[in-house]
């Protein structure tokens, strides 16, 4: 014989909780349950660590809308802390990783709430690092869907490194170009010309930065290329590369100009095919 109990408290409008508490013949289904599986000998399986207890304790305001907080700078950053060591707990436990459906969405999220986060205490070297771990579980999911978000959060790595670029060693520098070409890869994987097209205008710009100006013509090109295909073409973005493209153009034959009067007797060897 089942005895159903249904409690209704009341929490904050309009959410309401429901507790049951269901009694089997007068005998707790958990001390039965208990009781089963220490007969098998297995013990339960419980949470590790402190994750549980800590959810529990997160402030209120993680759940609340970004632009509605008004929080400073350093209670931000705390914040991108407390989601970054999270999520690193979270993909480094066994037992979290074992429930594979949600388990990749959930890491991801923690990173890109870090990363918002961080953007908006405008500390864009741990933003960077933030949305590049959250580009990892994404790829892992393998779907046309997760591998779009991952190129989002890919570009946004990429944008914040170069936010920090005067005072960014070399492997936060190194990190830019993969970052945005593995964007292009993904947006055209799945067919979104304009998205590429933004990555591959922001690759021309950082080339053009670290001053590899025929890598930056290129990458510009191929910008317009992607512009203009499609069904619906951005003339816009097909007229700025293609002109930001001949600049650097110019800008290179002048360079190789100054060099070769600079330097006479190359130019006099060069003439004579020597």
């Amino acid at each position: 014989m089942f005895q159903v109990q249904l409690t209704v408290e009341p929490l904050s409008p309009p959410t309401y909780a429901v507790v049951a508490a269901v009694d089997v013949a007068g005998i707790d289904m958990a001390s039965l349950l208990q009781f089963r599986i220490h007969r098998r000998g297995y013990e339960p399986i419980t949470r590790r660590g402190g994750e549980e207890e800590e959810e529990k304790a997160a402030p209120a305001y993680e759940a609340a809308m970004f632009e509605e907080e008004g929080l400073e700078p350093d209670e931000l950053e705390a914040r991108g802390d407390r989601l970054m060591a999270r999520g690193h707990r979270r993909a480094s436990s066994w037992w979290f990783t074992s429930f594979k459906h949600h388990t990749a969405f959930a890491i991801a999220e923690d990173f890109r709430m870090a990363g918002l986060s961080y953007v908006l205490a405008k500390n864009w070297r741990k933003a960077a690092a933030a949305f590049g771990n959250e580009a990892i579980p994404r790829l892992k999911r393998r779907s046309p869907p997760a591998d779009l978000v991952a190129a989002v959060a890919l570009l946004a790595s990429a944008r914040c490194y170069r936010k920090i670029l005067d005072n960014a060693d070399e492997g936060e520098v190194a990190a830019i170009k993969p970052a945005l070409q593995k964007a292009v890869s993904l947006f055209t994987k799945n067919n979104d010309m304009r998205s590429a097209a933004t990555c591959c205008k922001e690759l021309a710009e950082f080339h053009e930065e670290q001053r590899e100006l025929h890598h930056a013509v290129h990458c510009f090109l191929q910008a317009k290329d992607y512009y203009g295909s499609g069904p619906d073409p951005n003339e816009q973005g097909v007229r700025y590369c293609r002109a930001i493209a001949s600049l650097v153009s110019c800008r290179i034959r002048l360079l190789e100009g100054a060099a070769a009067r600079a330097n006479p007797v190359r130019l006099r060897c060069s003439t004579m095919g020597l």
